[in-house]
């Protein structure tokens, strides 16, 4: 079977090879929701490989095929790895040509696997490049990089969700990013293996040149807030929080180089009973746990504001990514379908995209603009229980067991439920609206049309070049 796609996005040709080019650019275009890990990607495409992990120990290897190689026109991708070459004879062959005002991307995918599989994968592609391209854009990096140089940063929680988002968005930029990567320094006996582009942070003693050659830390880390909120969580979500942002705040002061430290925050810091308050980020504090947690954790970031840092706090709200963050426990609160929304009615809920959240988190490294407080929320608060009804819709979730009646508290315990999900917030993203930040979502059926391989089967239409998927082409 043969599927071919293609749109046209407003860069040049160089540009938009260099992207592919970039061996980061295969995290950036592989959709959550499908099972596969990028493990390995070259920056080779002439003879250089991407491989991929699948559940059960599985690996998807393409090798690239030099017959098909046209520096800056074309290459093309052919699976080598048993038993999928027999199963499927996968080829994948991407072009570039010169189109007035921008490049037309030609995608054409040759295989045994039915299209019907491959439409919302390649619709996919198209409007993460052209998101991608975008963001990097409005930052700078297409002509100069920021402030005339890419900047070489450390991250903290670079195996979560948003982390992983952000560190490919980032070296796609051409940023350096080094991991910082969890360890107990007392224990000598069980020592990481470190792999290339990873440095040992032990969070409770962080070593004093930690960041001596980096420009910015962004901090990421922490227990996840998805579970049962018992006092037990509690304490370990505020515990990995608080004390290891102030050791490294104090890092941070120390270092002879490191200027940026941004350290995540939570839209929980506005409290869960806030019903008809627009909250921007001089709003005051709420009086839940979440927000005595986000005080603080805030708080400890001070070291490094008094030594001249420029310290950025971005309030994250729920964020909706296929792969993790808060969608997996929406969609089982949006098993309940109708009894959801009638129970939850016109809540509002603080969301923000996973592509959003790391096009936010790359802005707050490179413009000076933006310190303090930053509400990292999409500019439209969610109806919660439109939003769960949407989630259920989309992709129903078939439940093993009767549910009676909906009981948020059902899900995560009464307390998690609503301070984690069920909480009353209109929160608005006023500090990045007044830098000039594009969203790429601002709507949230959009959002989760994206993450949940949901955009319409005509965004990728077989044999109809030039003819791509919609998307917003605003340079």
């Amino acid at each position: 079977m043969l599927l071919e796609t293609s749109t046209t996005v407003p860069f040049p040709r160089p540009v938009v090879w260099d992207y592919h080019a970039r061996p980061a650019s295969a995290e950036r275009l592989l959709p959550g929701f499908v099972p596969l890990e990028v493990l390995r990607a070259d920056a080779d495409l002439a003879l250089g490989q991407i491989s991929f992990s699948l559940p059960a120990g599985l690996r998807w290897t393409n090798s690239y095929d030099l017959t098909a190689y046209q520096r800056g026109r074309s290459f093309a991708e052919v699976n080598t790895s048993a038993p999928f070459q027999s199963l499927t004879r996968w080829r994948f062959e991407h072009r570039f040509a010169d189109e007035p005002g921008g490049t037309l991307v030609a995608d054409s995918v040759s295989s045994r696997i039915p299209t019907a599989a491959l439409e919302r994968v390649l619709s996919y592609r198209h409007r993460q490049l052209a998101g991608d391209l975008r963001c990097l854009k409005d930052l700078g990096f297409l002509e100069h990089g920021a402030a005339g140089g890419a900047p070489r940063v450390a991250l903290t929680g670079a195996g979560g969700t948003l982390g992983r988002a952000f560190s490919a968005l980032a070296r796609v930029a051409g940023c350096e990013v080094i991991r910082l990567v969890r360890v107990d320094s007392s224990d000598t006996r069980h020592a990481p293996e470190l792999s290339e582009g990873e440095r040992a942070w032990d969070p409770r003693y962080p070593a004093d040149d930690l960041l001596d050659d980096v420009d910015a830390l962004v901090h990421l880390a922490g227990k996840p807030f998805f579970q049962r909120l018992t006092d037990a969580h509690r304490r370990e979500v505020y515990d990995t929080r608080v004390r290891p942002t102030r050791l490294l705040a104090e890092v941070a002061a120390r270092s002879p180089r490191c200027e940026t430290l941004v350290s995540a925050s939570s839209a929980g810091f506005y409290g869960d009973e806030r019903a008809g308050e627009r909250l921007a980020e001089d709003a005051a504090p709420g009086e839940s746990f979440l927000a005595r947690l986000a005080i603080d954790w805030e708080a400890a970031t001070r070291p490094a504001a008094e030594a001249g840092v420029r310290v950025v706090t971005p309030r994250f709200g729920a964020v909706l990514a296929a792969g993790g963050g808060s969608l997996p426990t929406l969609r089982a609160a949006g098993a309940l379908g109708g009894r959801a929304q009638a129970a939850l009615g016109e809540q509002a809920i603080a969301w923000v995209s996973l592509d959003d959240a790391a096009d936010i988190l790359l802005r707050c490294v490179v413009d000076g603009r933006l310190e303090g407080p930053v509400n990292a929320t999409a500019p439209t608060p969610g109806a919660l229980g439109e939003l769960l009804n949407t989630v259920a819709s989309a992709r129903p979730i078939p439940l093993p067991i009767p549910i009676p009646e909906f009981s948020p508290g059902a899900l995560k315990g009464r307390a998690a439920a609503r301070e984690f999900l069920f909480s009353d917030q209109r929160v608005f993203p006023d500090a990045l609206e007044r830098v000039g930040h594009r969203f790429r979502h601002r709507d949230v059926a959009e959002a989760l049309a994206h993450e949940m391989g949901l955009e319409l089967p005509g965004a990728a239409r077989p044999g109809l070049p030039g003819e791509g998927p919609g998307v917003d082409s605003a340079p």
